[in-house]
């Protein structure tokens, strides 16, 4: 079975964000998922890598073990790199999720795979709905099946934008209304790519939920 993919991206403009993809990883991680965590700034690993991505080498010759979770950095590298994903499923390691982590958005760009099937978990403050809303927009031009669930204090604003004016169907994936799913104009004669890990809007609203107050606080793809 292919390995869910899922990358985060957090607004340009804040570092109130910094560690949620870390966060993301250790949760997955606990509920039994076998996570590869990339990220292209070695800062947010946490540690100091001695390795980076090199598509000419075999990828386990690059990564840390870190408390069950593997780690990858990729300085280079776009979320949902096809050439990282691909090593990914060629390692043999079974691993049941990736997660890219360590993106920003803008209004003028995102460092994006636009080829990857993947799911997009985009964190959105009181401050950054308008560049957040570009980057669905961005995004919903692409043909590639993409999920985006927006989380935070700003996504409801982001995903009612998004119904009224792109015609996305949205949905709440979460009691506390923080977390919003898109499905993505390609998938919706597809099957849903959050399938391949479902329960990823309550490990996102879990980690917002446990951050509390502090979690209150485009045009660039690779074909």
């Amino acid at each position: 079975m292919k390995p869910a993919v899922v990358s985060v991206f957090v607004p340009s403009v804040t570092k109130a964000f910094n560690d949620f993809s870390e966060s993301l990883a250790q949760v997955s991680s606990r509920h039994g998922w076998q996570v590869l965590q990339v990220n292209p700034q070695a800062a947010l690993l946490g540690f100091r890598p001695l390795f980076q991505w090199d598509a000419s080498k075999p990828l386990m010759q690059q990564t840390t073990e870190i408390d069950g979770r593997t780690l990858l950095y990729a300085p280079v590298s776009m979320a949902g790199e096809g050439a990282i994903v691909q090593a990914a499923v060629d390692s043999g390691k079974g691993f049941g999720l990736i997660l890219f982590g360590g993106f920003r958005y803008s209004l003028e760009e995102a460092a994006l795979d636009g080829t990857t099937t993947q799911t997009l978990v985009l964190l959105v403050d009181e401050d950054s709905s308008e560049a957040c809303y570009a980057f669905v927009k961005a995004v919903n031009g692409l043909l590639t099946a993409i999920d985006i669930l927006l989380a935070g204090v700003g996504a409801s604003h982001v995903a009612q934008a998004a119904q009224r004016f792109l015609k996305l169907p949205i949905s709440l994936a979460d009691d506390a209304g923080q977390v919003w799913h898109i499905r993505h104009a390609a998938t919706q004669t597809s099957s849903n790519t959050l399938s391949g890990c479902p329960d990823l809007p309550r490990y996102v609203a879990r980690i917002l939920n446990r951050r509390g107050p502090e979690a209150k606080s485009i045009t660039s793809y690779a074909s």
